[in-house]
């Protein structure tokens, strides 16, 4: 139902914000990295391509997670490449 889609979106909102105030950034947010409990919490895993958010960290300019799932910005210096 939409109000169970909703309470699992806030609650996957709710995990990237709790990184993000970590200076964490996941990298790799996938289905596959969502758990939900019995008790339908939400759990955000998969952090082998997290790295911390801060100024100046090279980890932050390297492209990784999976392709499909990530942001289209990820792929400008290529789409200007091949222009």
């Amino acid at each position: 139902s939409e109000s169970k889609v909703a309470h699992y979106l806030k609650g996957l909102l709710q995990a990237v914000n709790h990184c993000h105030a970590q200076n964490v950034a996941h990298r790799n947010i996938t289905p596959d990295n969502i758990i939900i409990s019995t008790h339908d919490s939400v759990r955000l895993h998969g952090f082998s391509f997290a790295t911390n958010k801060c100024e100046g960290n090279s980890r932050m300019n390297v492209m990784c997670g999976t392709p499909y799932y990530m942001p289209p910005e990820s792929f400008e210096d290529d789409l200007k490449i091949t222009k």
